[in-house]
């Protein structure tokens, strides 16, 4: 198997991820978010996204966990479906509750008939 994953930085960013068996593409994942206009921090943004992405279920590797809170801000991922066919949207909140992140994908299996 081997992975890819296409980073698009700045702001807004975006990738995919794809996954390839015997040099086929078996799954693809892409995405696209940006963090709002008034964060002058990305740093804590970032750091919070990054934990939360290390901290992927293995049911359901969408993105991260469905919540994670850290230095006052919490990342919540909800989505549909199942790997083979899903969509979701990720959102980092301030501790007041203002959306400071969001980033919405989509993806599953491809290549599956022959």
């Amino acid at each position: 198997m081997k992975y890819h994953d296409n980073y698009f930085g700045g702001e807004p960013f975006g990738g995919r991820e794809v996954v390839f068996l015997q040099n086929e593409p078996i799954y693809i994942m892409t995405y696209y978010g940006l963090v709002d206009e008034s964060v002058s921090n990305f740093e804590a943004v970032y750091k919070i996204l990054q934990k939360a992405l290390s901290l992927i279920p293995e049911d359901y590797p969408f993105r991260g966990p469905s919540e994670y809170s850290e230095d006052g801000l919490t990342y919540k991922n909800s989505y549909t479906g199942e790997i083979d066919n899903f969509f979701g949207e990720e959102i980092i909140s301030s501790a007041e509750g203002k959306e400071i992140y969001k980033a919405k994908y989509i993806g599953g299996f491809v290549n599956q008939r022959k």
